[in-house]
């Protein structure tokens, strides 16, 4: 979506496409979030309210937080961290990413 799109656009359930060709699949959700789960501590819910990652809603992440996130990913490098900081510098191109529960 457009920079300029209202957040409460941006997190209606309406507005999700998922299953899209830029998308990143997780098959080991509990692998993930042992891994990779402290790295989402400011997430914006479909409520709008923000905070750390809600494994069962929707997680909207801001292009600043991408940013923030490969630089910590580099720093610590988490197990299999290069194919998931390659996805994130594709999704630098967007106006964020979101993180869609099970």
């Amino acid at each position: 979506m457009p920079k300029e799109t209202p957040i409460k656009e941006i997190v209606a359930v309406e507005n999700i496409k998922s299953w899209q060709n830029e998308s990143l699949y997780v098959h080991e959700i509990a692998d993930f979030i042992s891994i990779y789960g402290k790295y989402f501590d400011d997430g914006i819910f479909n409520n709008l309210k923000s905070g750390s990652l809600d494994v069962y809603g929707i997680n909207y992440y801001y292009s600043d937080f991408v940013k923030r996130l490969i630089e910590r990913l580099l720093n610590d490098k988490p197990a299999e961290y290069n194919q998931f900081v390659n996805w994130l510098k594709q999704a630098e191109k967007y106006n964020g990413f979101y993180i869609l529960g099970i």
